[in-house]
Parts: C-alpha cells; sequence; structure tokens
C-alpha cells in the first residue's frame, strides 16, 4: 500500500477524514481497516485512486506571441498529459473556435471575420486535463488588410520616394527614381 511518503510496510493508526495531499502524480492504492472499542476490525477494504495535479503541456507551433495575417489564420500545436487525456479550447473572448485534435497534435482556423481589421485580436487558447487542470497561451494576431502609404517628397529629375509603412512591421523603404 502506498504511504504519505513512501510505502507502508506496516499498518497505521490515521484520523479520519485522511489528508493525502504530499502524494506524487499517479495510480495509489489505500488499505483500510476500522477498529472499534473493544479491538473488533472490519475487513479490508482498498480504494483506489489517481491523483492529478500537474497541468497538461501545451504548444503552439512558431511560439509567437505576435501573428500577421491578411486573411484569417491556422494555429497549430501539440497538447499532452502524463495522467489523462487533454482537451484544447481556442477562443477570442465569448467567440469559441472548434480545434481538430489529431492524437496529441491540434490546429485550429480562425477566419479573417473573427480577426480585428487593421488591429490586434488575443487568441487563447487553453489546455484542460480531466482532473480540470489548465495551462494557457495567448497567441495576439494582427490582421493587416491597408496597403503602405506612399510619401512623395521635392520630386525632380533624381528625386527621392520614401515609403512609410503603417501596418505589418512599420519600416520606411526609400526609392530613387531617374
Amino acid at each position: 500500500a502506498d504511504g504519505l511518503n513512501g510505502p507502508w510496510t506496516n499498518w497505521k493508526t490515521v484520523n479520519w477524514p485522511l489528508s493525502l495531499t504530499s502524494l506524487e502524480d499517479g495510480s495509489h492504492k489505500l488499505h483500510l481497516v476500522a477498529v472499534d472499542e473493544l479491538g473488533n476490525k472490519s475487513e479490508v477494504k482498498t480504494i483506489n485512486f489517481t491523483t492529478d495535479v500537474t497541468p497538461p503541456s501545451l504548444t503552439i507551433t512558431g511560439e509567437d506571441t505576435v501573428r500577421y495575417t491578411k486573411e484569417g489564420i491556422t494555429l497549430e500545436g501539440t497538447v499532452s498529459d502524463t495522467i489523462s487525456q487533454a482537451t484544447i479550447t481556442v477562443k477570442k473572448g465569448a467567440e469559441t473556435f472548434t480545434p481538430t485534435v489529431n492524437g496529441t497534435s491540434w490546429t485550429c482556423d480562425i477566419a479573417k471575420e473573427s480577426l480585428t481589421e487593421n488591429g490586434t485580436t488575443n487568441i487563447q487558447v487553453v489546455a484542460t486535463d480531466t482532473a480540470g487542470n489548465t495551462s494557457e497561451k495567448i497567441v495576439n494576431v494582427y490582421r493587416d488588410t491597408k496597403g503602405p502609404d506612399i510619401v512623395l517628397k521635392n520630386l525632380s529629375s533624381e528625386s527621392t520616394i520614401e515609403e512609410t509603412t503603417s501596418g505589418y512591421n512599420n519600416t520606411n523603404k526609400t526609392f530613387t527614381v531617374k
């Protein structure tokens, strides 16, 4: 039988209710015998149980916390748990998306209509095991549908055109016109 700090080799007297807070994740057996004031013993009762206090493992392919897209986006990754099967929930606020799970791999398509146009949308990915333990990751998706702005300055036969973008990577590009 399992003891509180390792296998018990002898019976121990414990108070009821019994608190088993220091057990590692996994399967355990508890053998119980009740003894009355006169020394009469009950039959041995065995309780089989499993403890699970460790959250599932959750990964998102790329592990980028910010993703850029013009359209919708597909998130993918893996989920696993050492004790039980874990489920995946993908959501944006109250809107929930349905991921496809194959073994420990998952994918989830998020349509462009669910993403803020020319802005950031926070997508929450949560893995939950059967014991209720959770792991969570947030991916910020920036949907950029606006083309870059071109600013023309003092045009002449040897002019420079400066391109300033206002979306994806906010960089300036310079072109020479001849």
